[in-house]
């Protein structure tokens, strides 16, 4: 790496192309280990966190960061092209992390925004900004649905860290569609999981 250091010519895809190589199975990032478990009186499915991390190298980061790179790159409808906006709203995670460096290897600008801020501000930013995609935490989910639909609405919303076999999380992703649909809001919902393999 002393020599890439050295050649700023690099642009960044090159750049992070070739730390990854040279750190390929190194532990990148981890999170928190979880396990399914049922409720034995109501039936429904939770996670159940545990004691250990589940970890990515960097082999398997760039994997999943070139899969949404990628999407956003070849399909016409969800396009992010460099100099494009992207709204990220949620709390820091392994998929916040993919989904920020996703803007950087095709050139695009990633606009953290603040989770405890009023809605009107929220949506006053989007309307402004005009993101060609917003990308949210499950758990900010639905004040990302109350922010498209009052403010802007992108191509596509990017759930992150979402598990659908936790009822909670399916019903709160379900709701969304609903809330979009009923609406009238033409944009595309995604798990930011299936976002990455329809890119690979």
């Amino acid at each position: 790496l002393s020599e890439l250091k050295k050649n700023f010519a690099l642009r960044s895809p090159q750049l992070m192309q070739a730390v990854v190589e040279a750190y390929a199975e190194r532990p990148a990032v981890g999170r928190r280990a979880h396990r399914i478990v049922t409720d034995a009186a109501s039936g429904r499915r939770s996670q159940q966190l545990l004691e250990r991390f589940d970890i990515l190298t960097y082999r398997e980061l760039w994997a999943e960061v070139r899969g949404l790179a990628s999407l956003w790159q070849h399909d016409d409808d969800l396009r992010v092209r460099a100099g494009d906006l992207v709204a990220i709203l949620g709390y820091g995670s392994v998929g916040f992390v993919m989904t920020d460096l996703a803007c950087l290897h095709v050139g695009a600008v990633s606009v953290p925004l603040q989770n405890n801020a009023p809605m009107a501000t929220l949506q006053s930013i989007v309307r402004e900004a005009e993101p060609r995609c917003v990308a949210a935490s499950i758990e900010a989910l639905d004040e990302a649905v109350e922010m498209i639909v009052g403010g802007y609405a992108p191509p596509s919303l990017v759930v992150l860290d979402y598990c659908a076999d936790d009822d909670d999380q399916r019903e709160r992703f379900e709701r969304a569609a609903t809330a979009l649909a009923a609406a009238g809001v033409k944009i595309q919902l995604l798990a930011l999981g299936e976002a990455c393999a329809l890119g690979k």
